[in-house]
């Protein structure tokens, strides 16, 4: 899928930036050190507008809805442990099955309730619970790599299901190999006043750089927020469903039939 021609890639980014700090736009003119400071202030502009402040009137910073992120958990019998994606941050909510099985959805829960529950001793079927967990950090890699983490299944699945869950992505640099940040073309002036504003701070002003990334930042989440959808969906906590308990079995029926 193309790019729209509007959007800014990291050679227009660094041209800007190199700009802006007194340098020419033509990269082949850069010294090691300028495209290094370069670099460092695109980074941290990306960064700031992935994590916007707070603005006046919002009880707290927005979340934008390009950093969400939707996935499924194929499960295996007999395995219970689960690496998640790499650009994986988080689940939000519970995860559930597709809709041809009729399962109540798999509830997140603390990984120290799934090892209470292994406790307990062997138990397989559809899963009912899931921990999301930090895996260990290999200081042996050549790379070091960042922090993953992993899905802990209770009980251990005995067969295979699709988990699906939503949650939010990992960002990522915006390099030669990754040129365009997410969000898309229409956040493209908003990232680029985002540099300024961190260039402009770290001179040791707060000025016209950073009013006008808040103007853009304004404009920016009114475009976001009206891709938000009018419906969220049913508002409950499931006690109609049978609910109750971590501990207590939940009794389904389908077509009239017991699920167990």
């Amino acid at each position: 899928m193309a790019e729209s021609n509007l959007a800014y890639d990291y050679d227009d980014f660094c041209a800007e930036i190199g700009e802006r700090l007194g340098y020419t736009r033509d990269d082949d003119d850069w010294t090691a050190d300028e495209l290094a400071e370069i670099e460092r202030f695109l980074q941290k502009g990306v960064r700031r507008f992935y994590l916007p402040p707070k603005l006046k009137g919002q009880s707290k910073a927005h979340r934008w809805s390009f950093l969400k992120l939707s996935g499924t958990i194929v499960t295996e019998a007999d395995t219970e442990s689960y690496d998640m994606p790499d650009s994986f941050g988080n689940i939000e909510g519970a995860l559930h099955f597709d809709p041809s099985e009729a399962y109540l959805p798999v509830k997140t829960v603390s990984i120290t309730e799934i090892d209470r529950l292994r406790s307990r001793g062997s138990a397989s079927g559809y899963p009912r619970f899931v921990a999301i967990v930090p895996q260990a950090i290999d200081d042996d890699a050549d790379p070091v790599e960042g922090q993953r983490f992993k899905a802990e299944i209770w009980p251990t699945p005995d067969g295979a299901y699709n988990l699906n869950y939503h949650g939010n992505v990992l960002q990522r640099q915006v390099t030669s190999d990754y040129p365009y940040p997410l969000g898309g073309q229409v956040h493209t002036e908003t990232i680029m006043a985002a540099c300024r504003a961190v260039i402009e701070q770290h001179e040791g002003e707060k000025g016209i750089e950073w009013q006008t990334f808040i103007e853009l930042l304004e404009a920016s989440i009114d475009h976001d927020l009206s891709l938000a959808p009018e419906f969220y969906g049913y508002n409950g906590d499931d006690s109609d469903l049978g609910g109750g308990s971590i501990d207590r079995a939940t009794d389904v029926t389908y077509n009239g039939n017991p699920i167990t």
